[in-house]
């Protein structure tokens, strides 16, 4: 049977080619001639092909937006925990947390067991809008009192999150502000906004009527240099954070100078940068130091009692803690800004947990900075902040984690065919190599602009041979080794316009073909270069617009050498052809689904899903793109259109009978022409080279 099928696959395909004139003379009258189609150029170094899984077709096939480009859709994302950037917060008498969600201009209400019960507020300007929220403080009766820096007003709103009431505006004059920060009530409901920029407090009535001011700019008792939060007691004394004097000073109600403790420097009752403040129901007053990333203790007369915290991302420690409140139970929230979470302690800072995305658990980060597709299809994540590896499947679940200290400031990843793993490890100007098995192999590189030397190396990526190239940042070039770090090239020199010059170069990519594309970053451009370094194009100007970069830091090649810029400060991700042209862009500013901060890495898989690391959030998304039914029309001279009899999104019955036989083969080598002219591209590639050639008839007539 096998002899047999080969003989008549052989006579078929010289039928087939018009080859056969004396025994189908007549068909070969028809037989158009070899088909000769142009491909972009994208296309044309495709590598080859291998058969897809079942219901998957490459990206041609996939869904596709307004512009003709493929369209993302928002999968999950790693946390998954609603994404805040706390900075103050307080608590009302039955322990709900109310945190000001600083970048989405809003506030997150929390229970005391940490369970999100809502968010108030949305970007803007009008009743119930807020531009980058300072403080939040709750009256008795529930009524929330929040500081609107960005539109200089204190805004109200109800128990359940309704407006309620606003007042102040831009100014010097008694109730307007410039820029606002901190906000206290005290027990008789009387509002204290710290109105930093103009470096005084000022004193309203429950509704909001202006009572009085006090303060100017100065370092003397009762002057100010950037008040930054204010607290009440219970004995009606108002303490104020005057941060740029390293101070805490303590009034009466009316503003009457009592007393003041603190100066410069880093011991105890010491301040670098003291921040948020608050009196916990023992009477002892708490003050953050963001810069010293702790929490110092005081009596009511400023006699320091004891301090906690260190700089981290472990229990109890902090990166930049912002505001703190606490509650009737002994607990201490602080607001970690940094980290992306609130910190809780008991009195004494002894840790009690942690709500929000950042952290050091499984599945956490700080601070992630770079994502690499193993072999295996697992999506591996450098967490610069623990300088650790965390490692997930194609579905989110987390896997494990390794080199847990090992890596100081690590910016780049990347992991061979082979599964081994390449790690530019910045700070200590060097590249570490581990195993499949998760063990330290070797390393090479120290600092330097000598060949082999760095200067912080981000980006790297392993080429099929194993060949690697490394973005040498700050010496602005590309240094390429082989797979035991031996000097290979290097290209590049430092420059602001000039084809294959750099200005801090970071993320780095490979397509089919060897070709290089790097992330030009402080230049807002991309340049593209043969294996060699030998310059080939560029693309990208600053700004916002369709094509244009801001910043552009990750990068990715898919399989149809379609490359993927992560445009951080634009927060999307754009998509490029091989050569430049815009093709569509997805994201936005913000911290929701599908939403950026700042994109470190951008990394797609054989699928066609792209996972974007956020730095900012302490968290990975991921999007695909699904394939959608393809508008096939007729062949001419039939009335029913293809169909897909195996449903895998080819559709190989050419003539819409519902099955595949020999008249499919012969009716599409008949019409390729007219097939490339006016059917998907993808719905009748079927050996996957992104064409319609006579390969595709043999793949069709082995179907058959």
């Amino acid at each position: 049977m096998t002899r047999y099928n080969s003989i008549l696959r052989f006579l078929i395909l010289l039928f087939i080619s018009g080859l056969c004139i004396g025994i189908v003379s007549a068909a070969a009258e028809n037989v158009p001639a070899p088909v000769n189609i142009q491909i972009p150029r994208e296309n044309a170094t495709m590598p080859t092909h291998q058969p897809p899984a079942s219901g998957f077709r490459a990206m041609d096939a996939h869904s596709m937006d307004a512009t003709g480009g493929p369209s993302f859709t928002f999968e999950w994302s790693v946390p998954s925990a609603t994404v805040i950037h706390p900075q103050y917060l307080t608590t009302d008498p039955s322990g709900t947390v109310y945190a000001i969600d600083f970048w989405n201009n809003s506030i997150a209400k929390y229970a005391p067991d940490g369970t999100l019960l809502g968010i108030i507020g949305e970007s803007g300007t009008g009743y119930g809008q807020l531009g980058r929220p300072g403080d939040v403080a709750v009256n008795a009766s529930g009524y929330i009192y929040v500081v609107d820096q960005g539109n200089n007003r204190i805004q109200v709103f109800s128990p359940s999150g309704s407006h309620v009431t606003q007042w102040g505006s831009q100014g010097t004059g008694n109730g307007n502000f410039n820029t606002p920060r901190g906000i206290a009530l005290d027990s008789t409901g009387s509002v204290y906004v710290a109105d930093t920029d103009n470096n005084r407090i000022q004193k309203f009535g429950p509704d909001g009527n202006f009572v009085t001011a006090w303060g100017s700019s100065g370092s003397g008792d009762g002057a100010f240099n950037y008040p930054v939060d204010v607290a009440s007691d219970a004995s009606g004394r108002i303490y104020v954070t005057d941060r740029n004097n390293y101070r805490v000073q303590v009034f009466d109600t009316n503003g009457s100078f009592l007393t003041k403790w603190g100066s410069y420097g880093y011991g105890s009752g010491s301040f670098y940068e003291p921040i948020g403040i608050t009196v916990n129901s023992s009477g002892f007053i708490l003050v953050t130091d963001d810069s010293k990333y702790t929490v110092q203790v005081f009596d009511a007369a400023g006699n320091f009692q004891n301090q906690f915290g260190s700089a981290g991302s472990g229990p109890g420690q902090f990166w930049y803690p912002y505001g703190i409140a606490t509650d009737t139970s002994g607990n201490v929230y602080i607001a970690d800004y940094n980290s992306y979470r609130i910190v809780i302690t008991d009195p004494s800072g002894t840790p009690r947990g942690t709500w929000g995305t950042g952290g050091n658990g499984d599945g956490q980060f700080i601070w992630p900075t770079a994502s690499a597709i193993g072999p295996d299809g697992n999506i591996a994540i450098m967490d610069y902040g623990n300088g650790r590896i965390e490692e997930f499947t194609k579905d989110g679940t987390y896997t494990g984690q390794f080199g847990a200290g090992q890596f100081q400031g690590a910016y780049g990843m990347a992991i061979n065919s082979s599964g081994y793993y390449y790690i530019s490890d910045s700070y200590d100007n060097r590249i570490q190599v581990w195993g499949p098995d998760k063990n330290f192999l070797f390393q090479w590189g120290q600092y330097g602009d000598t060949t082999g030397s760095f200067n912080s190396p981000e980006g790297i990526v392993c080429a099929k041979n194993g060949t690697v190239y490394v973005v040498d940042t700050y010496n602005n070039r590309i240094q390429v080794f082989d797979p035991s770090g031996t000097f290979i090239t290097a290209w590049g020199s430092s420059g602001t316009s000039g084809a294959g010059m750099f200005f801090e170069p970071y993320g780095i990519a490979l397509d089919s073909a060897g070709n290089v594309y790097v992330t030009d970053t402080s230049n807002n451009r991309v340049q593209k270069f043969d294996a060699g370094g030998n310059f080939l194009a560029e693309w990208g100007t600053y700004g916002s617009g369709e094509g244009q970069l801001w910043y552009p830091e990750g990068i990715a090649v898919d399989l149809q050498n379609r490359v993927y810029v992560g445009d951080s400060w634009n927060s999307r991700v754009q998509l490029f052809t091989s050569n430049g042209d815009y093709i569509t862009q997805f994201g936005s500013l913000g911290m929701g689904n599908g939403q950026f901060e700042n994109i470190y890495g951008v990394s797609v898989d054989d699928d066609g899903n792209v996972y974007v690391v956020d730095i900012a959030d302490d968290r990975f998304e991921k999007f695909s793109s699904g394939p959608v039914v393809v508008p096939v029309v007729p062949l001419p001279g039939y009335s029913l259109p293809p169909t897909d009899p195996d449903n895998n999104g080819i559709y190989e019955d050419m003539n819409g009978n519902g099955r595949l036989d020999f008249a499919d083969v012969v009716l599409f080598y008949d019409s390729m022409d007219w097939i490339a002219a006016n059917e998907p591209l993808a719905a009748f590639d079927f050996n996957g080279n992104s064409r319609i050639d006579f390969a595709d008839v043999i793949r069709l007539y082995d179907e058959v």
